[in-house]
């Protein structure tokens, strides 16, 4: 009977709860995950169950896991040697216990957090403020450079423009509302300064991408900025902490409804078939995401996030929905009644939530185009996994776009499962498998020199086929450490056009050398990386095209009469465009 009506509990949960008169212990999290449960044995033996690891000293004899997100499990302590110990309680009540409680949105202004706050705004007292949490980081780097009398820094990244942006129009629409601006810009100096907690509260996860997806949470859900409720910036902000407890926030909407460039990527190739696999892969896997992670860090500021779109009412409706109702793919003519004229202008991905923003007045964030999260740590202030601060987003596929299951240990190795995946894809994929009959030279005697990025695919936006052309890919498309493979393409395999393409929103236009260096020594505790040690970044994107080129065509070792062209990739619309 308990297992039963524990297994009736719906929405956002971790538990662990003993059954005295049968002696058992049940623990579990709601099927997505949404609350932090960890579990760990110790090399005595002893069971350990917790929603936050503590500090991680990085010598863990036996590491911290995620409970699974996929029902109830139970210790059956009668028939074991088990036994029950619980740590101390609490024994001070936090000062921050109460306060003047209302509602926060986690806010970079984007079309699901906006759609948010406006919906929040027909149900939410009109008298009561609502707090949009808006996240800026400093780069170093980017800083320097600019003069001084020139515009905040802060103020130029593309999250605080589209949240300035979506304010706006949020004050227009609802101009009843009081809208406070939360601006909350964090120094270099201050992420470093908060940099151990920060790994504390995300562990068991630990690679960069977790590190900078918990900076942006961690910082925000602190809601500690510059307020402002006015569009007039003659107004003085005021230094300000918002006391909203609980935390709106849009994550989930691009798996329900198509949001990721690789929706449309499926589309195009596969038409509906590919997309709703697409989409059905991404329902799916969503008990997998590291929403506990995010639980765990926004909760050490006594807040809570609620995430509407996964609410299971709406996921229920997401799968019942047909693609069309949800998406815009494959539409060719405007969509009747009063946004005939306009729908032309709403892109695909999501459409069910552009409309709905068109039909509520906020028609410039419904016309938004997709841009990804711009990371805020280290190199990767300029890379975006095609998700934003309100989608789901990780590292190392538990969540955003394009990525696989699973998460590394700290030695990064794949995981048992991880390996399973992978033997099983390739398994599928060669059952329809029918080009072994290619030849090793490159039909069309093309030469891709691209980078490794996992959001571009250089031979698709080109229309190659397999065996048309070699790709080689390096950090950046850099054309001086893909020389030795130059030289093998064209001299013993016969390719004579060369293409050199890099891409927007490259990592490699981020960071200087002397931070790689720092990153990586820091990393593994030892100088592998001395001063002279050349990452190769730059500043500039055409200029670092055109550089590149420039070297390729006066290089004694490239073939005399190969065509040798340069040109940049869209990570946003997959477009390509010669720049040389």
């Amino acid at each position: 009977m308990t297992a039963k009506a524990l297994a009736r509990i719906t929405g956002p949960y971790a538990l662990v709860y003993h059954d005295s008169s049968n002696d058992i212990l049940y623990l579990g999290r709601d099927f997505l995950g949404r609350r932090s449960l960890l579990i760990k044995t110790t090399v005595d033996g002893a069971l350990l169950i917790s929603s936050v690891a503590g500090p991680v000293s990085g010598q863990e004899e036996t590491p911290w896991s995620e409970v699974e997100a996929d029902g109830l499990y139970y210790i059956d302590l009668a028939s074991s040697h088990a036994s029950l110990h619980q740590t101390p309680t609490v024994k001070k009540t936090p000062a921050n216990a109460t306060s003047t409680s209302h509602l926060a949105v986690l806010f970079s202004g984007g079309l699901d957090c906006t759609v948010l706050a406006r919906m929040a705004h027909d149900i939410y007292p009109v008298h009561e403020s609502i707090d949009l949490l808006n996240v800026a980081f400093e780069n170093p780097r980017i800083h320097k450079a600019r003069p001084s009398g020139t515009t905040n820094a802060y103020e130029l990244c593309p999250d605080r423009i589209t949240g300035r942006a979506s304010h706006a129009e949020l004050i227009r629409v609802c101009s009843e509302r009081n809208w406070v601006f939360i601006a909350i810009n964090v120094p270099y100096t201050e992420t470093m300064a908060h940099r151990q907690t920060v790994i504390d509260l995300m562990h068991p996860h630990n690679t960069e991408m977790d590190l900078s997806i918990s900076y942006a949470q961690y910082f925000a859900s602190r809601g500690t900025g510059l307020a402002s409720s006015s569009l007039d910036m003659i107004e003085p902000a005021m230094m300000t902490t918002t006391t909203a407890k609980v935390l709106l926030s849009g994550l989930g909407a691009d798996e329900l409804f198509g949001g990721y460039q690789r929706h449309a990527t499926a589309f195009n190739r596969n038409g509906f078939t590919g997309l709703l696999d697409e989409l059905d892969l991404d329902i799916g896997r969503l008990g997998k995401r590291n929403l506990g992670r995010d639980d765990r860090v926004i909760s050490n500021w006594g807040r809570e996030a609620r995430l509407p779109f996964l609410d299971e009412g709406l996921l229920a409706w997401a799968m019942a929905a047909t693609v069309t109702e949800k998406c815009g793919f494959g539409e060719t003519e405007a969509d009747e009644g009063e946004m005939k004229e306009e729908s032309e202008l709403l892109e695909p991905g999501k459409k069910v939530l552009r409309c709905l923003a068109w039909r509520l007045g906020m028609k410039q964030v419904a016309k938004e185009k997709k841009r990804a999260v711009s990371k805020i740590h280290h190199f990767a202030s300029e890379r975006e996994p095609d998700d934003r601060t309100d989608t789901i987003r990780g590292a190392n596929g538990k969540d955003g776009d394009g990525q696989d299951e699973g998460h590394p240990a700290f030695d990064l190795r794949s995981s048992p499962q991880h390996s399973k995946h992978l033997i099983a894809a390739s398994d599928e994929y060669a059952k329809n498998f029918d080009q072994g009959h290619l030849p090793s030279p490159p039909a069309k005697k093309y030469l891709i020199v691209t980078c490794m990025d996992a959001r571009i695919d250089t031979t698709a936006a080109f229309g190659i086929s397999l065996g048309d052309a070699h790709v080689i890919r390096n950090a950046g498309g850099n054309a001086k450490d893909a020389y030795r493979s130059i030289l093998i393409s064209q001299h013993l395999l016969g390719t004579t056009e060369i293409l050199l393409v890099k891409h927007t929103k490259c990592g490699m236009l981020t960071f200087s050398n002397e931070e790689a260096r720092k990153i990586v020594n820091g990393h593994q505790g030892k100088e592998v990386c001395g001063p002279e040690f050349d990452f190769q970044p730059f500043g500039d994107l055409e200029e670092g095209v055109r550089g590149d080129v420039e070297w390729l065509r006066g290089n004694g070792g490239v073939l005399e009469g190969a065509v040798v062209s340069g040109w940049v990739y869209g990570v946003e619309d997959g477009r390509v465009r010669q720049v040389v």
